[in-house]
Order: C-alpha cells, then structure tokens, then sequence
C-alpha cells in the first residue's frame, strides 16, 4: 500500500480540513506540513500565503520531522512556486530528511545524484542512494541509471539487477 501524506491529497473535506487546522496548532508534525502546503499553493479555502506556509513547517522541522524538509525540498524544485530552481539548497534538505530516514528523501538524493541537481553526477553515489530508499519514488530514477550503466558503461548484468530492483518496490516509505 502506498502511504499517502495529509499534503499530498487533493480531496481534503471542510470537516477534515478543520480537524488538521486544529492538529496543526496543537503541534502535529504532519498536519503541520498539511497546513504549510496549503498555504504555499493557496489550496483549498486557504490564501496563498508563504510567511504563514514557513511558520507551519518551520514547527514541523523543528520537532525534526522527515517529511517537512522533503516538502520544502519539493517546494524549491518546484517551477511554479520559483523563477529559479535551486538546486544546491534544495539537495541539502532532501538529505536532512534522507539522514533522518524518510524514503522518498534518500531517493530524491539519488536521483540528484543521477542528473546532476546541484551535486556532480556520480552514478555510485546514485545506485547506493535509490537503493537505500527502498522506495517506490526511486523506481524510474532506478530504471534510468539502469539504461545509463548497460549503453554508457557496458554494464548489463548491473543494469538487469537495478531493474530487478526498481520492480520490486512496491511500496513507499
């Protein structure tokens, strides 16, 4: 089963709405990061609204929540929330979620590691974090390097495995 965040769901009810808007400010780190993304992209009834956005994840980085340097992660990568992706920054908040064991983080500093965001392009460093990440956000990324090391490096025993393994996640942490 694939987990799905509060941030991430497109079909938040009023009621629902209401009881995150409540977890928020009794410190839910999830709801937290709900909250932020609402108001980072004017979801919902929310206005857009980026000083209230950061003061919501900024609570849920502080209780070193995973997900919430993810989220600000995506948010600097994201090209309809910036003129310029910033791509340095950006891979430093992917790992503090990565170094604090959030899947998708560790997969997303693979896949930085892949194409070159803001770190040189090291296919080792790359296998070792999607793999790592056991996650279902690693699999294309995987299957990508796949291709790269079987046409660039003649690699194909390598390349079959790292398919192996991109089809074998199912899940995402």
């Amino acid at each position: 089963m694939v987990r799905v965040y509060e941030w991430e769901k497109t079909n938040h009810s009023d009621l629902e709405l209401r009881i995150l808007e409540a977890r928020a400010k009794s410190g839910d780190a999830e709801a937290n990061c709900a909250m932020a993304d609402f108001y980072m992209r004017g979801r919902y009834h929310f206005l857009k609204n980026t000083q209230k956005a950061m003061r919501y994840l900024d609570e849920a980085m502080g209780r070193r929540y995973p997900q919430s340097f993810f989220l600000y992660a995506e948010w600097l990568m994201d090209p309809t929330l910036n003129e310029k992706i910033e791509y340095n920054k950006a891979v430093k908040f992917y790992e503090r979620s990565a170094d604090l064991g959030f899947g998708r983080g560790m997969a997303r500093v693979g896949e930085a590691f892949l194409r070159g965001w803001g770190v040189e392009i090291n296919y080792i460093a790359a296998e070792s974090w999607l793999i790592k990440s056991n996650s279902l956000e690693a699999r294309q990324p995987l299957l990508d390097l796949a291709d790269l090391v079987e046409k660039e490096e003649n690699r194909h025993e390598d390349a079959i495995r790292l398919r192996e393994i991109a089809l074998s996640y199912v899940k995402n942490p």
